[in-house]
C-alpha cells in the first residue's frame, strides 16, 4: 500500500505519538509511507529519526488556498492508495485538495476525543463526505462521533488502542529490584499513572488512602506524573491536600518518569479514578502487567476494565467506595492473582498493538480494493 498519514498537529502528545507509531509500523511492514505533518514540529523531527519520508506543510487553522493547492498537486502527482488522518482539523485541508481527483482516494479519520459541537451544518456535511471510514478508539467516543458528526454509523467502527505487551512483560522481570530501589518490601503498593489534571481523580485517591491507612492497612500508594500547561495550580492543591491529610509518609509522589513499565510491575493494584476518560491507556498498561485495576464505571474505561473479572469499578468521584474497592484487593492476595492474569488474557486478545495495527492494515486494504474495482 502506499499511505498517507496526516497530522498537522504542532504539539506532542498521545495524538502525535500515535501517528508516529502508525507510521512507523507500516514502513516496517513493507508499505510505502509518507507522513504529511507541520514543519519543524517534534512529530516531523522523530519521523526523521525514523527514517519515515515526510512532506512539510506549515498549515493553520485558516483557510491556506495556495496550500491546499499544493498538496493537490502533490496528491495529483504521487497518487497515495489512502489517506489517513489522525487529526479532526486536517479535513479542512485534505477534502478540498483530493475533489475530483480520479481514482478517487480513500480516506480514513482516527478520532481519539469526543466533541461538544454538532457538526452536522452544510460546512461540516462537505468535509465529511469526503469520508470513507473513521475509527474510533472507545465505544464511547464512536456514539459521539455519530451524534455530532454527518456521517451514518456503517462508517463509524471501533478498533482500540493497542500496547506493546512485551515491554510490560520484560520490565516484570525488575520487580523485586524495582520494589528495592523503592525502598518498599512487604507493603501493599498501589499506583496512579497520569498528568495531574482536574478530573483525573488524585482527590478522590488521597481521601480513600487516608480511609484505608485509619484501619491500619500496611499500603504505600505512588503518585506518578506531573502538571502539564496550564495547570500547576491543581497540582499545588493536590501536594497540600495531601499534606492536609498527614499522608506524606505513606503517599509518594514520584513526578514525571520514563520508567513507567518498570514502576507498573512492582506496584500490586493499580487505580483509575478518573470522572472521564475517552479510553485509558494506563489500564491496559496496568492489565499488561498482570494488576488488578480498580478504575471509575466510566466512558472508555469500560471497554477495558470488566467488574468483578479483571478489577472493580466504582462511581467515579465517590472516596468511600474507592476505598472499599481497595481494601477488598489488599486483603485478597488471591483475587489480585485472579483479576490480574484474567486482565493480561484480555489485554493479549483486545489490546495488542500488532493485533490493533492489523486491523488497520486489512480495513485499509478493504477500501483501497472497493475503489479499484
Amino acid at each position: 500500500m502506499k499511505i498517507l498519514e496526516v497530522c498537522t498537529s504542532k504539539s506532542w502528545g498521545g495524538m502525535e505519538m500515535r501517528t508516529l507509531k502508525f507510521s512507523d509500523y507500516f514502513k516496517n511492514a513493507g508499505h510505502d509511507v509518507t507522513l504529511l505533518c507541520y514543519p519543524n514540529s517534534f512529530l516531523n523531527k522523530e519521523a526523521r529519526q525514523l527514517g519515515i519520508k515526510t512532506i512539510d506543510f506549515p498549515f493553520s487553522n485558516a483557510l491556506q488556498l495556495n496550500l491546499i493547492l499544493k498538496l493537490r498537486q502533490i496528491l495529483k502527482k504521487e497518487y497515495f492508495e489512502i489517506i489517513h488522518l489522525q487529526y479532526s482539523k486536517d479535513l479542512q485541508f485534505v477534502i478540498p485538495a483530493i475533489k475530483n481527483i480520479k481514482p478517487k482516494i480513500p480516506v480514513v479519520l482516527t478520532k481519539r476525543v469526543g466533541s461538544f459541537i454538532n457538526k452536522k451544518d452544510i460546512y461540516h456535511k462537505y468535509l465529511y463526505s469526503g469520508v470513507d471510514l473513521i475509527t474510533t478508539i472507545s465505544n464511547v467516543i464512536r456514539q459521539n462521533v455519530i451524534d455530532t458528526c454527518p456521517i451514518t454509523p456503517d462508517k463509524v467502527e471501533v478498533i482500540y488502542n493497542g500496547i506493546d505487551i512485551k515491554i510490560f512483560q520484560e520490565a516484570g522481570k525488575k520487580r523485586n529490584q524495582t520494589r528495592a530501589v523503592m525502598d518498599i518490601s512487604d507493603e501493599i503498593a498501589v499506583g496512579m499513572f497520569g498528568r495531574f489534571s482536574p478530573g483525573k481523580g488524585h482527590e478522590e485517591l488521597l481521601n480513600a488512602a487516608r480511609i484505608i491507612l485509619d484501619k491500619k492497612y500496611n499500603v504505600k500508594f505512588w503518585i506518578v506524573g506531573e502538571a502539564s500547561f496550564g495547570e500547576d495550580q491543581y497540582a499545588k492543591n493536590i501536594y497540600e491536600l495531601s499534606k492536609k491529610l498527614n499522608l506524606n509518609d505513606s503517599v509518594k509522589f514520584l513526578g514525571y518518569r520514563k520508567d513507567v513499565p518498570e514502576l507498573m510491575s512492582a506496584i500490586d493494584i493499580l487505580v483509575v479514578p478518573s470522572h472521564a476518560e475517552a479510553f485509558g491507556n494506563v489500564a491496559i498498561e496496568g492489565m499488561a502487567s498482570a494488576k488488578p485495576v480498580v478504575a471509575s464505571n466510566t466512558d472508555g474505561l469500560l471497554d477495558i476494565v470488566i467488574d468483578g473479572e479483571t478489577g472493580i469499578q466504582f462511581p467515579p468521584g465517590n472516596s468511600v467506595l474507592l476505598s472499599e474497592a481497595l481494601i477488598r484487593l489488599i486483603e485478597n492476595e488471591d483475587l489480585r492473582i485472579k483479576f490480574g492474569n484474567a486482565g493480561l488474557k484480555r489485554v493479549s486478545e483486545m489490546f495488542n498493538e500488532k493485533i490493533q495495527f492489523k486491523k488497520f492494515e486489512s480495513r485499509f486494504m478493504e477500501l483501497i480494493h472497493e475503489y479499484k474495482k
